[in-house]
């Protein structure tokens, strides 16, 4: 079929199910470069426009990576970390998000604990190749964290005996302000080094428990966690506590990526999470 029988949704569909499937089957995998734009278009049938457009927005979902003259390559596959509601890592997630032009990351956590390390090893990679006198491809990090409130009665973690509460808030508050300075700090130096044009991050709190972490990468991704709820031993006040708290490292996360159908599950996953985040921060958060 010709792109013109096909139409041009068509044609892209073509050249999107062309370079999963070569995913899917192990033939492309991390690292590896994709034909060019030319042969991709003659092979398939296609414009160079399609494919160009095509790759720019698996680009921006973080599958695939293109340089001016050196072409594109595979940054991250199924295996790795797969769209539409399959299981993916935050650190694979970061890596090809950080690897972009831009980052608009939207972070909505009990305390940003499991957002820590994949920001620090993304800024250790980016100040290890400046040192290297390697400029990086990312120019802009804009980076929003929403917050339970500081003074908002948590549903978790929380004591189970009254006379431990004060204490176990505290951790809890000791531990969101620890990791959100590790994060600020992180993104403080690649600043002072002058790697990134553009690093912004804000923290706004909301008088609500999360029920599970979300995390949105550009508009185009979506990172579902649920809180499991578990009973186990805190340390508060400086003696072992017993109490209700929320299983985070290590959770389960849910990934979805937005297609070409704005209607499709997986897009309106998305699409609705961002409004929903977005409105959050607009109304409630302070």
């Amino acid at each position: 079929m010709s792109e013109e029988q096909g139409g041009e949704g068509g044609a892209a569909l073509k050249v999107r199910d062309w370079v999963m499937d070569q995913m899917y089957e192990g033939v492309l995998v991390v690292g590896s470069q994709l034909p060019s734009q030319r042969d991709l278009a003659d092979d398939l049938g296609v414009s160079r426009d399609t494919v160009q457009r095509v790759l720019k927005a698996m680009g921006q979902e973080g599958w695939v990576e293109s340089h001016r003259g050196s072409g594109t390559r595979v940054v991250m596959t199924p295996s790795s970390g797969s769209p539409s509601g399959r299981a993916v890592s935050v650190d694979s997630l970061m890596d090809a998000a950080f690897r972009q032009t831009e980052v608009l990351l939207d972070v909505y956590s009990l305390t940003a604990e499991s957002l820590v390390t994949p920001i620090r090893n993304q800024c250790d990679r980016i100040l290890g190749e400046a040192g290297k006198g390697e400029r990086p491809q990312l120019n802009r990090i804009r980076l929003r964290v929403l917050l339970p409130a500081e003074n908002v009665g948590l549903l978790y973690p929380a004591a189970k005996e009254p006379d431990h509460q004060a204490a176990v808030a505290q951790r809890w508050l000791r531990l969101a302000r620890m990791h959100i300075g590790l994060i600020e700090q992180a993104l403080l130096d690649v600043e002072a080094a002058g790697s990134v044009s553009s690093v912004e991050m804000t923290v706004r709190h909301m008088s609500a428990t999360p029920g599970h972490k979300v995390y949105l990468i550009n508009g185009a991704q979506l990172v579902l966690s649920p809180y499991e709820v578990i009973e186990r031993k805190l340390s508060a006040g400086g003696e072992p506590v017993e109490a209700i708290d929320a299983k985070g490292i290590g959770a389960s996360i849910i990934h979805f990526v937005k297609d070409d159908d704005p209607d499709s599950q997986n897009s309106l996953m998305v699409s609705s999470h961002q409004a929903w985040f977005d409105s959050r921060w607009k109304l409630l958060a302070e």
